[in-house]
């Protein structure tokens, strides 16, 4: 930090905002760089059809991945838990659509019991998505 005298003996400081600039850019291309990778992909597999029709207006995704985590939009929740979530959801919207993503390999009777939670919880359209 520097500072001058005045010839009336008065200090006055001055603070070099150049490098406290430098550091934010910095700062701002490391959270640029870095927010890309800290998103997680659940890691599904699709059935593959000839036959599927593209569903518009999802407004609520249920992915269930290989080891049978099951997801609302991307976030984790237990099988158990699925229609209280779901409930919570058809009250903020109640025309709530659902898609099920399920990989190719999950049993069918955890794919019956998210459909089940799904209508239990107030969902009557849902639609289960497949590979093209």
């Amino acid at each position: 930090m520097a500072s001058k005298i005045r010839k009336n003996n008065e200090a006055i400081a001055e603070i070099n905002i150049i490098p406290f600039v430098d550091i934010l850019l910095v700062i701002l291309i490391i959270f640029l760089v870095a927010a890309p990778l800290a998103q997680r992909a659940l890691d599904i597999k699709l059935s593959k059809t000839n036959s599927g029709a593209n569903v518009k207006k999802a407004r609520v995704t249920i992915s269930i991945t290989s080891g049978g985590t099951v997801a609302i939009n991307g976030k984790n929740t237990e099988v158990e838990d699925l229609e209280a979530r779901i409930s919570d959801l058809v009250l903020k919207n109640a025309d709530l659509k659902a898609v099920i993503a399920a990989d190719e390999s999950v049993s069918h009777g955890i794919v019956i019991k998210t459909i089940d939670a799904i209508k239990s919880g107030g969902i009557e359209d849902f639609a289960i998505s497949v590979g093209n």
